[in-house]
């Protein structure tokens, strides 16, 4: 889980675009490993890479496969750090892997005050 400190000025642009491409916007102010990614227009796979290994839940309109496995939306696969392949077809929609199996996200919104007090 990565909590974003984005705006941060101590952040040299290397190390903010390598957050960027690790992490997703979970809920409110808390971020996990994923990747946000589109199913070719012609269902060519297409590559992309995973820098943290684990469970990743599949959310898209329409089951896709993961390095040849077949993926259902909802469902989680295993994926280990380093290059995979995403196959499906155009009507797919967005595809987002999301860190955890199923992460749980509350349906009501963020609290506006800070969540981590007293470092």
């Amino acid at each position: 889980v990565y909590y974003p400190a984005l705006e941060s000025p101590r952040l040299f642009p290397e190390d903010r675009a390598a957050l960027e491409r690790a992490y997703i916007h979970h809920w409110g102010p808390i971020y996990v490993a994923g990747r946000r990614l589109a199913a070719s227009e012609d269902s060519v796979p297409v590559r992309f890479e995973l820098p943290v290994a684990g469970p990743y839940t599949l959310e898209a309109g329409a089951p896709v496969r993961i390095d040849g496995s077949p993926v259902q939306p909802g469902r989680w696969i295993h994926l280990e750090r380093g290059p995979h392949w995403l196959a499906g077809p155009p009507s797919t929609g967005p595809v987002t892997l999301r860190w955890g199996e199923a992460l749980y996200r509350p349906a009501h919104p963020p609290p506006s005050l800070p969540f981590f007090l007293g470092f």
